[in-house]
């Protein structure tokens, strides 16, 4: 089964690219391969491009230029791209149209919350009931509320990563209840809630009485009080959460009341056996896998519907694809090498797709490693790899281990052997752990003493904030040392800078802590934050913008002043009182100022509605003056530039809200994007740009460091604790041995609510829960990926670790860190000893908010583009004749000509033609024109008109009758015949010229006559307008013919004898005297 695959093992930093481009260039080299039988999947787009561009680069340097050029023909891409190529080649086996859209991960979300939404909808009063069921159980936290709707998304999520159907989703949804509700002991007939309000109530009398006699004002005491009020008050109205039951259970007053909290405590306890837990815990479990069944099948409707497909979709179809016979035996012929790279990030259906292919293709190379297989949130399952992993050393291949770091320094490697070798040892072998250094030294020459790991105590307490002010004080003052770091670039050692620094963080909530202490003290930083529309350049632009949307809204006027004149209010409200005292109108403020934005806002408000939302947030910037007033504010030129980076971060929202209608076929407006980027805010989505600035210090998540590496990074929150991974979702396995055939039979999704808010064994069940296989196991797969991610972190130093942590830490059994041996993990001296032998050199420095900075910026003197009074006006290169008559994109020059031109002969053709109904005028229009067209072109041709098959194509049957457009066609040629007689008639002509301004115009004349004297012009328009409207309707097109006329003139060398304007619907011609 396994037979061809072989298996690299790629530590962290161990050249993985660079082995992979060995491996492509030898095998292309040898001839046994081309470059378009190779297929190879990387994890981002961004290493696809750099494999192959490193083969080519590799086979250029060795002479083999035709291979080199041919490398495009090779199938490398994400495992999405890979699919989709796939797709579109078997797109008719598959069922499919070739051209589907697919669909990007947050538009996929949108489009999931749509169909949940959907979903929901179907069943009245459900929504009210989840969140009633999900307070109660308290399936929330305190920053998102009710996050129900999120446990429906990960079932969704999990499910199609698992390939698994509705029905599965809705029978795994009672099957998860059973499998808690087996821990619960026989539901109790007592009436638990009036025994538990009785005890409550009876111990508040008591415990007061208590105060008052022995004197039991403690904290301790005063808070249960309050936890007893609260209990009473939620049991007199239905409204008591399970949690609170178990904090009644944990919880009790001060030493000298305590007696009089046991019978709450007895009475709590009873919540065990409540059948009211009971009934939620199966209602809501159920519930949530119903919605996600609903959910997941309204959304493969409304995909079809829109013509999308998203990346799961790809995966399960190319899945489904390979059974077909006729393309599997066209892969086998067709490709010899499948290549994986970081195959240990592959989710199930990527693994079983992955493991088909395996049987295709004679050569299988997956590169990876199980220790750096962290994103279990993402769908992978390190389970499942280590069990094929296993199963390919079992089937006698043996696998390519990649021996040497080429990242770290050999202390740093000798410390990350100490303390991952017997970490791992219950699941790798001591090869594919240990590696050995290939860099030679540790530290700078001229101080082979500098610090390889240091511990930071941090000042603060529990307050994130304080601590944040340490560490950037920390990392202010190793700029300002005398610290070094190896330039790779430069191949030598030199002063670190800021950019050389990376703080990883469990949590975004941290990062954003430190990301505001370290622009507080102007250090510059790296990080995509949230927040943009509340940032001073967010609120001034967005004001600019809602301003020209509305003139009325003078908040927004005032927004724009305060922040672009940088006036205390108290200085311009009294302006705004006298101005309202005046005779001109509330919102004509500020107008009157030729210099003032609100001015130019007005003035460009009259383009608005020919402006894409894009155009339209851009005009308001520019005509707000927004980016000279923001760089104006500085304070250094750091973050000067970053307000700028801001402004086009605002714009590059503006552009995913019009590219994310144009994927749902979409309308969209400028006041449709105000509201979008509102909704952004709310959600917290409205991401700043970062820093721009190379030299800046990073700040990512540990997660989100994978891949990346830096000269020193600082490895925050490893004092946390380990999450216990019992209650939420899990994946369960099929018991027994694997089938490599199938590799996703037999796996269910489970789902366990918490309903005690993770209380461990406050009471017998809780603590029968928590003794469970379930238990046990989860908890230690928490401890295994947390295992992997610390590897990750620390493994992504090049130089020199830090580790900030809070004053008079305490290494905790559950604590992150207490996934290695903590011990060696934290340096408490001026030296660290290794079992090997090495000593590293470390220490143990305090830092508290107060601490010395000594780094400063350069003092800030803002200056911008000098920009003239009277810019000069530039005619655009290209110009549509069509245009002239409506936008005339010089309008003084356009009433020139039009007072150049008069009417002349109007001339009935006939009656006016009936339309009905409504819809776009100009899709009638080109309908029209299409069918006077096609009379003038089949009665030259002797044949019969298709009047009747151009308005169904046109979707117009309905609103014009097809004996009156034949009609309206055969008047009009009856007409220019009789009138005219035409030597050639020409339909629909192209015209193309530079006319004497230097401007390329380009047209297409709905008519053109060549008589024995000239030209006659003719234009249709299907204008609805009155008799005594032609005239001036026909004036309006006058720019319009005057172009077409003057290129006519200037290819032809003959003139141009009348010019006409035919209104088709109203049954008129009348001549411009031009």
């Amino acid at each position: 089964m396994t037979s061809n695959i072989h298996f690299v093992s790629a530590g962290a930093g161990s050249g993985k690219t660079y082995s992979l481009t060995e491996t492509l260039e030898k095998m292309l080299v040898s001839g046994d391969v081309l470059p378009h039988q190779v297929m190879a999947t990387t994890f981002t787009r961004l290493a696809a491009g750099e494999l192959q561009e490193r083969v080519r680069s590799k086979l250029i340097a060795s002479g083999q230029l035709d291979l080199a050029n041919q490398v495009e023909q090779s199938l490398v891409g994400t495992v999405n791209s890979v699919c989709g190529e796939l797709l579109k080649r078997f797109a008719f086996e598959a069922g499919l149209p070739p051209d589907l859209k697919v669909i990007e991960e947050d538009d996929n979300a949108l489009l999931l919350n749509r169909a949940m939404e959907a979903a929901l909808a179907q069943s009245p009063g459900l929504i009210d009931a989840m969140n009633a069921a999900a307070t109660r159980l308290d399936v929330a936290d305190h920053l998102n509320g009710l996050q129900w709707r999120k446990q429906v998304r990960d079932i969704v999520k999990e499910a199609r990563a698992n390939n698994q159907g509705t029905d599965e989703v809705r029978a795994q949804g009672v099957a998860s209840a059973n499998s808690l509700l087996a821990h619960f002991r026989k539901p109790s007939t007592r009436d638990l809630d009036a025994q538990l309000l009785d005890a409550v109530k009876q111990a508040y009398v008591a415990i007061q009485a208590t105060r008052e006699e022995l004197g039991d004002k403690t904290k301790v005491t005063t808070e249960y009080i309050d936890k007893l009020r609260e209990a009473i008050a939620a049991l007199g109205n239905g409204r008591m959460k399970w949690r609170e039951w178990y904090a009644l259970v944990d919880k009790g007053p001060g030493k000298k009341s305590r007696e009089h909290a046991e019978a709450v405590q007895l009475a709590a306890a009873e919540v065990d056996v409540h059948p009211g837990l009971r009934e939620d815990i199966e209602w809501f479990t159920t519930q949530l896998f119903e919605i996600a069944a609903q959910t997941m099948h309204t959304y493969q409707t409304l995909k079809a519907g829109k013509g999308l497909i998203d990346f799961v979709d790809q995966e399960q179809r190319v899945h489904a694809l390979l059974d077909i016979s006729a393309v599997a035996n066209t892969l086998r012929e067709e490709f010899k090498v499948l290549l994986v790279d970081e195959f240990q990030d592959t989710s199930p259906i990527q693994l079983a797709l992955f493991l088909k292919l395996s049987r295709l293709i004679d050569r299988v190379i997956w590169v990876g490693d199980i220790k750096q297989s962290i994103y279990g949130f993402r769908g992978s399952d390190p389970t499942l790899m280590n069990t094929v992993v296993k199963q390919v050393l079992r089937d006698g291949n043996v696998p390519e281990i990649l021996e040497y770091s080429w990242r770290s320094t050999p202390a740093l490697v000798s410390y990350a052997n100490a303390l991952f070798e017997p970490a791992f040892a219950n699941s790798l072998q001591r090869d594919q752990v240990v590696l050995k250094a290939k860099r030679e030294r540790s530290a700078p020459p001229e101080n082979d003493q500098q610090t390889i790991i240091e511990v930071w105590q941090l000042a603060g307490g529990r307050s994130l904030a304080l601590q944040a002010s340490a560490l950037a004080a920390g990392i202010a003052q190793c700029v300002a040392s005398d610290r070094q770091v190896f330039d790779k670039n430069l191949q030598q050692w030199r002063p670190i800078r800021f950019g050389d620094i990376a703080i990883l963080c469990a949590k975004h909530s941290r990062l954003r802590a430190i990301a505001h202490q370290l622009a507080d003290l102007q250090l510059p930083l790296r990080y995509k934050r949230e927040g943009l529309l509340q940032t001073p350049e967010g609120v001034l632009a967005m004001a600019c913008l809602r301003r020209m949307l509305d003139p009325g809204d003078t908040l927004a006027s005032a927004e724009i002043h305060s922040l672009w004149s940088c006036e205390e209010p108290e200085a311009w409200i009294a302006q705004r009182m006298d101005f309202l005292h005046g005779d001109a109108p509330a919102a004509a403020w500020l107008e009157q100022q030729p210099s003032h934005p609100v001015a130019s806002i007005k003035a460009e408000r009259e383009r608005l509605p020919l402006l894409t939302p894009v155009e339209a947030i851009r005009a308001a910037i520019d005509a707000g003056q927004v980016r000279q007033a923001v760089y104006r504010w500085g304070p250094d030129e750091s973050q000067a530039q970053h307000r700028l980076n801001n402004l086009s971060a605002l714009i590059a929202h503006a552009e995913d809200y019009e590219a994310r209608a144009a994927t749902f076929n979409e309308p969209v407006s400028a006041l449709g994007l105000v509201l979008w980027l509102q909704q952004l805010a709310e959600d917290e989505d409205d991401t700043q740009a970062d820093s721009g600035s190379e030299n800046a210090v990073h700040l990512v998540t540990h997660h989100g460091a994978k891949g990346l590496e830096w000269p020193l990074v600082i490895a925050a929150d490893l004092e946390a604790a380990l999450k216990p991974r019992v209650w939420g979702l899990r994946v369960v396995p099929e018991q027994g041995e694997m089938d490599l055939n199938d590799p996703l039979a037999g796996r269910r999704l489970e789902y366990w609510c918490d309903f005690s808010n993770e209380r461990s064994d406050s009471t017998p069940l809780l603590a029968q829960i928590m003794q469970s296989e379930r238990a046990q196991r989860a908890n230690q797969a928490e401890r295994e990926e947390k295992k992997r991610l610390l590897y990750v972190s620390i493994t992504r130093a090049r130089d020199a670790l830090v580790y900030p942590l809070p004053v008079n830490y305490k290494i905790k059994a559950d604590s992150w860190m207490s996934c290695v041996d903590a011990d060696l993990l934290l340096p408490t001296s001026k030296q660290l000893a290794l079992p090997c032998g090495t000593a590293i050199p470390t220490a143990v420095r305090d830092f508290d908010k107060d601490s010395e900075v000594n780094y400063a910026s350069d003092i800030f003197e803002p200056q911008w583009i000098r920009v003239p009074d009277s810019a000069p006006e530039f005619l655009p290169l290209r110009v549509s004749p069509s245009s002239l008559n409506v936008l005339g994109d010089n309008k003084d020059d356009l009433d020139t000509r039009a007072r150049q031109v008069s009417t002349g002969e109007v001339v009935e053709l006939g009656a006016p033609i009936a339309v009905q109904g409504s819809g776009a005028a100009d899709v009638l229009g080109s309908a029209l024109h299409a069918v006077i067209a096609n009379s003038i072109a089949t009665t030259l041709a002797g044949e019969q008109p298709a009047a009747e098959r151009i308005l169904g194509q046109y979707g117009v049957l309905e609103r014009v009758e097809v004996a009156a457009a034949e009609a309206c066609a055969a008047r009009f040629s009856d007409h220019i015949h009789q009138r005219f007689a035409p030597l050639s008639i020409a339909a629909e002509y192209p015209l193309q010229f530079v006319n004497a301004q230097g401007q390329q115009v380009q047209g297409w004349i709905d008519c053109l006559l060549e008589t024995e004297d000239g030209w006659v012009l003719i234009d249709h328009k299907t204008t609805q307008v009155g008799e005594s409207g032609w005239q001036a309707m026909a004036l309006h097109y006058a720019a319009q013919l005057a172009c077409y006329a003057q290129g006519i003139e200037q290819a032809s060398g003959k003139p141009v004898q009348s010019s006409w304007v035919h209104f088709a619907l109203a049954g008129a011609m009348v001549e411009l005297v031009i």
